[in-house]
């Protein structure tokens, strides 16, 4: 019973509790959000909007009664630039305060059509995290938004660099369904990436190698499927992976459903440092 007991202490020391949870961070990185116009289907357009979240933790105690007000700075990357002129926008958020803005890119920033990566830094420990959905959703009670709320993504702990790669599994593209994917770099350096489509079985459906991406440049590839040669599937995974080049990417994949506008986040769920693939 004994030994029982000092099995069990040492499974509790050496458990990981972050998982599903909600940890604080001075740093984050949304990779694909975007304000405007986005696709028609039978002549009703989807209407992107961002709603912003930030919640600076009240920490103080009796023994450390003293806390710092938080300061942070959200850099807008538009897509499909080279971004080196950072204008970023500041807030400042109390101990146990929550601030909360409704269309973000346009209400901080004016923006009335833009997409991109949206990255935040803060001089204390913050959560930040948006709602993104199609504003322009009709239903039989009416139209209103459809969404799905996101939490960033770590520059530090999810980036991938040269030889590394990721897998983003549940991508569909057919008459119900379209599938996009979004990529942001995040170190100043550019990068060049292959990109291959798996079957739900494990088989290549197709590629396309040789993806450029500038310094902090944010890029989404809206129906996939099609640059890499495929016209159709379903359950698929995308493989992402670093050839060349200093620089270090996030990435994000999206699932729009056709007739709702419901909007799914598909998140890599698999880094693996590996050796240069063979010739495709």
């Amino acid at each position: 019973m004994k030994k029982i007991f000092v099995i069990a202490c040492v499974l509790y020391l050496l458990a990981d509790f972050s998982f599903g949870a909600i940890t604080p961070s001075k740093q984050g990185v949304f990779p694909t959000i975007g304000r405007g116009q986005g696709f028609c289907v039978n002549n009703i357009c989807s209407q992107w909007r961002v709603d912003l979240s930030v919640y600076y933790p009240d920490v103080r105690s009796f023994f450390n009664p003293e806390q710092s007000i938080a300061q942070i700075n959200f850099f807008f990357l538009e897509r499909d630039k080279e971004n080196v002129d950072f204008r970023p926008i500041q807030i400042y958020v109390n101990p146990g305060e929550t601030k909360h803005f409704s269309d973000a890119l346009y209400n901080l920033q004016g923006f009335e059509k833009w997409f991109g990566s949206l990255v935040f830094s803060s001089s204390e420990d913050v959560v930040v995290f948006i709602n993104y959905y199609d504003a322009n959703v009709s239903t039989p009670k009416g139209v209103g938004p459809s969404g799905q709320i996101i939490y960033p993504q770590s520059i530090f702990k999810d980036s991938i660099g040269k030889n590394q790669r990721v897998d983003i599994i549940g991508f569909s593209q057919n008459i119900d369904w379209r599938s996009h994917i979004g990529f942001v770099e995040v170190s100043g350096n550019s990068v060049l990436m292959d990109l291959i489509l798996f079957s739900e079985f494990g088989q290549i459906l197709g590629y396309r190698q040789n993806v450029f991406i500038r310094p902090f440049e944010a890029k989404q590839i809206n129906n996939f499927f099609l640059s890499l040669g495929v016209v159709s599937g379903e359950n698929c995974r995308l493989r992402i992976f670093v050839k060349d080049g200093e620089g270090r990417i996030l990435s994000l994949g999206s699932l729009v459903n056709n007739k709702t506008g419901d909007l799914s986040m598909l998140e890599p769920i698999v880094t693996i440092l590996t050796p240069p693939p063979p010739n495709i």
